[in-house]
C-alpha cells in the first residue's frame, strides 16, 4: 500500500461479526485493518492488471502474456469492467496493444461484459499477425481465429482459457 501522508479519514459503523471478519482478512493478507478496506474499497484489480503491463514493458515475455491471461480469466463480470477501465499508460509495440486489447475484447465477450471505450484510441494492426510461420496453417488460423483477435488483424489458434 502507498504509504502517502494520509490527512483524512473516514468513521464507519459496523457490527462486531463484521469487524473481527475485516480483522482476520486483514491480518491474513499481512496488512492493518485500513490498508485491507483500501485495498478493497480502490480496486485492487485495475492496479494489478496495470501493474501487469508495466512488467510486460519491461520484460517482452511470454509469461507475462499469460499472467495476463490468467489475470483475465480470473475476473467475473462484477470486476472485469473496473479492472480494465483505464487506458494503459505504458509504451507497447503496436502488435503488443492489440493483441491485449484482442485478449480484453475477447474475455468481455466471454462475460457478457462491455470492453473499455480507450481500445479504440489504437489502431489496428495494418498487415496480419500470424501465430506461425507455417504458410500450411494461414487457412486453417484464417478460419478458426476468435473475432475478437480476427477484428485486429491477428490470427491465432489459442484463447483466453486455452493454453497452447
Amino acid at each position: 500500500m502507498n504509504k502517502a501522508l494520509k490527512s483524512e479519514y473516514i468513521q464507519i459503523r459496523v457490527s462486531k461479526q463484521e469487524k473481527q471478519l475485516i480483522k482476520s482478512s486483514a491480518q491474513l493478507a499481512g496488512l492493518d485493518m485500513s490498508s485491507w478496506i483500501l485495498d478493497c474499497a480502490l480496486n485492487n484489480e485495475n492496479k494489478r492488471f496495470s501493474t501487469i503491463l508495466n512488467k510486460f514493458a519491461k520484460e517482452e515475455q511470454t509469461f507475462v502474456l499469460a499472467e495476463l491471461h490468467d489475470f483475465l480469466c480470473g475476473l467475473n463480470r462484477k470486476n472485469f469492467e473496473p479492472a480494465v477501465y483505464l487506458k494503459p499508460t505504458v509504451s507497447l509495440s503496436n502488435f503488443h496493444i492489440n493483441y491485449i486489447i484482442a485478449m480484453i475484447v475477447f474475455r468481455a465477450n466471454q462475460l457478457n461484459s462491455t470492453p473499455p471505450k480507450w481500445i479504440s484510441d489504437f489502431p489496428i494492426l495494418e498487415k496480419p499477425h500470424f501465430g506461425s510461420n507455417l504458410k500450411s496453417l494461414r487457412l486453417h488460423l484464417l478460419i478458426n481465429s476468435p473475432v475478437a483477435f480476427k477484428q485486429r488483424n491477428i490470427f491465432i489458434d489459442s484463447t483466453i482459457g486455452d493454453r497452447v
